[in-house]
């Protein structure tokens, strides 16, 4: 893996974990025993959590495909933060 497209790759898993947390405490607060035990019931979730994590890296490949070329330019002069001056600049590049 280049180091160019790392935070590419660490993109992609953030979202898809986010999704997950988020569809997994749907799933406990409002969750009830629909299924025959309490084990499909977690594989029921455990599968929404997959299919809305995987869905979430794609609907979002577009974005992070658009920012890569902003983030090239920016990166080197503000570091990590990049993306906050960018926002700050109006959604600008110098």
């Amino acid at each position: 893996m280049e180091d160019k497209y790392k935070w590419i790759y660490k993109s992609h898993i953030r979202a898809f974990v986010l999704a997950v947390v988020i569809v997994a405490i749907i799933g406990i607060f409002t969750g009830r025993l629909m299924e025959a035990n309490i084990y499909l019931e977690i594989g029921k979730w455990i599968v929404i959590a997959i299919v809305a994590g995987l869905s979430s890296t794609l609907l979002l490949a577009p974005v992070i495909g658009v920012l890569d070329p902003i983030r090239d330019k920016m990166f080197p002069e503000y570091g990590k933060k990049w993306w906050v001056k960018w926002i700050k600049n109006g959604f600008k590049v110098k």
